[in-house]
């Protein structure tokens, strides 16, 4: 974790065997979810038996998450991303985009 970060209440941050990192100058909304895992899926087994598959977010400098966000395994919030309130991040982002949506897409950049 780097300095100047702001997490509100009721974030949830899993790496459950995974890896996260962060940048400097980061605002996270409150509800966030930030989970450097996968549940496996697999049809014949039970899902409370499944194993988790770990990955790896990394959250770059400047990046502010909306309220309510999902921010899924195996990304980059590229420097200065801003995620929209209630999106569910699923790919990287562009430096100085501002996605929404589900799944999250790009929808402007800061200017």
């Amino acid at each position: 974790m780097g300095n100047n970060i702001s997490i509100n209440t009721n974030v949830q941050i899993g790496a459950s065997g995974g890896k996260i990192f962060m940048g400097n100058n980061i605002l996270i909304a409150p509800n966030v979810v930030i989970r450097a895992a996968d549940h496996g899926l697999k049809a014949g087994e039970l899902i409370m038996s499944q194993p988790h598959t770990p990955g790896t977010i990394y959250i770059e400098d400047d990046v502010w998450i909306g309220s309510n966000a999902v921010i899924t395994a195996n990304l980059t919030l590229s420097k200065g991303t801003v995620v929209a309130g209630g999106a569910v991040v699923t790919r990287s982002t562009e430096p100085y985009s501002i996605v929404g949506g589900v799944p999250a897409r790009k929808i402007s950049e800061r200017l």
